[in-house]
């Protein structure tokens, strides 16, 4: 059975929780529900609207070109994700390391903690 998740339901099943728990009164956690089998709670989830950026550069582009040109992106972008209410925006790129790199030291990029995964239009199956 699913039903609305109570405060009681994280109280019980933060300590299994491998990140830190979230601010669920924001208003970007659009559904908040927890699931009961046999009377014993055995799941709860969250559903929080987000951003996703997504970026391709010019593969010819000067290190100086790079760089104004994410200096200029990103300080846009935080000021439209902010305006938007969000906290954040997931960056997906290509699979280049030493960008990777460079993202993380210059721009304050992290590491997402466990594995990205999506689910879209037509991927259910039940």
């Amino acid at each position: 059975m699913i039903r609305n998740l109570n405060i009681n339901d994280l109280v019980i099943l933060e300590k299994y929780a491998k990140f830190p728990m979230p601010n669920l009164n924001n208003s970007l956690y659009v559904i908040k529900k927890s699931i009961i089998q046999d009377e014993r709670l055995i799941c709860s989830f969250w559903v929080k609207l987000t951003s996703e950026t997504s970026l391709i550069l010019h593969p010819n582009l000067s290190r100086f070109e790079k760089t104004r040109v994410l200096i200029e992106l990103f300080q846009f972008l935080y000021c439209e994700v902010q305006k938007l209410g969000l906290d954040d925006s997931h960056l997906f790129i290509e699979n280049n390391e030493n960008f990777v790199k460079l993202l993380k030291k210059h721009f304050n990029f992290k590491d997402n903690l466990g594995t990205a995964l999506y689910i879209g239009k037509g991927d259910h199956r039940g």
